[in-house]
């Protein structure tokens, strides 16, 4: 339940997304029939890191109860729209070269949309990249879009060797690095205990913005 506890905390940093909770082995064989006891722990819990809308699904796999209706509801959130009209963002995950066309890159679109012939910035060497062909969902496309796994075959003044995992495809230039700044600091709900005994209004944190695991 712990570790449970951190990864909702880290959920709960992301901005509160809307949460699909599935409560297995609800049937007879499960003994858990109806699940209300556990529903309601999982309801405390959630309320107590500020999910509110929270979809639930009792389910019992060995029964098929609520499968059909967990899998509909699955569906339909991954056809929700995506932020196509935002800036183009793609965090790199991988480049390679491929005989004949050279740099490939590829990652998981997160905002915006992109077309061949586009130019693209690429952090990390901090240099303009222009868009020769796409994939996405190993298929060749003239365009992608967020939310779409994809493969981008980019000309430009960088080697393969100077690219890595955790830089960034953007449709514009970053803004320019500061040495200082304001930000707001939120301490998860279950860091709370032991962020108030670490941290004092003296001490030192340390910021790492878009650092790559």
């Amino acid at each position: 339940m712990a570790q449970t506890r951190e990864h909702l905390a880290i959920l709960q940093l992301t901005g509160k997304p809307t949460l699909t909770v599935a409560l297995t082995k609800n049937g007879p064989r499960g003994g858990r029939q109806g699940g209300g006891r556990f529903r309601q722990k999982v309801e405390q819990t959630l309320g107590e890191l500020g999910f509110d809308a929270v979809a639930f699904f009792p389910t019992a796999a060995a029964e098929n109860i609520g499968i059909a209706e967990l899998r509909s509801h699955l569906l339909q959130l991954a056809e929700r729209p995506r932020p196509q009209q935002q800036r183009f963002r793609l965090a790199l995950d991988r480049a390679f070269t491929v005989k004949g066309a050279g740099l490939v890159v590829t990652g998981t679109a997160l905002s915006g949309e992109v077309r061949v012939g586009d130019t693209l910035w690429l952090t990390g060497v901090n240099t303009p990249m222009r868009v020769r062909g796409l994939h996405a969902q190993n298929q060749a496309v003239e365009q992608a879009h967020a939310g779409q796994r994809i493969a981008l075959n980019i000309v430009g003044d960088a080697q393969k060797e100077a690219v890595h995992r955790g830089d960034w495809l953007l449709s514009s230039p970053p803004p320019e690095p500061a040495e200082t700044g304001d930000c707001r600091v939120a301490v998860p709900y279950a860091a709370q205990p032991v962020a108030a005994a670490a941290y004092s209004p003296c001490c030192q944190p340390h910021y790492r913005p878009g650092v790559a695991p």
